[in-house]
């Protein structure tokens, strides 16, 4: 029977300050499996984060974060440096980019 009890992250929450910091925070509650979506504005910096289960039901919402540069490389440096492996942004309708990313590969052995 698959285990459904909400995760750690799934109440919403917009940090102070944008750092990394939150970013990991999302990392350490995730599964390998699981894959973070980034949804990103590059004009405000602000991003949409959910959380999906590959060939499950619909991704849940794991908050919000504000990328404090505008430009794609230092987002996908953030994740990176969070702990994430992110793939290449993909557009997406009104401006917004999508990012892909799953835990890093030091996350395999757990």
């Amino acid at each position: 029977m698959k285990d459904t009890t909400p995760p750690a992250f799934a109440a919403p929450f917009v940090p102070a300050q944008p750092t990394a910091r939150s970013l990991s925070r999302t990392h350490r509650t995730t599964a390998f499996s699981q894959r973070l979506l980034v949804h990103w504005d590059p004009e405000t910096g602000w991003a949409h984060l959910a959380v999906a289960e590959p060939g499950g039901a619909n991704p849940r919402f794991a908050g919000f974060h504000r990328f404090p540069s505008g430009d794609t490389d230092s987002v996908l440096a953030a994740l990176t440096e969070a702990g994430w492996d992110a793939g290449q942004p993909t557009e997406l309708e009104d401006g917004m980019l999508g990012v892909r990313a799953r835990p890093g590969r030091e996350r395999e052995g757990r």
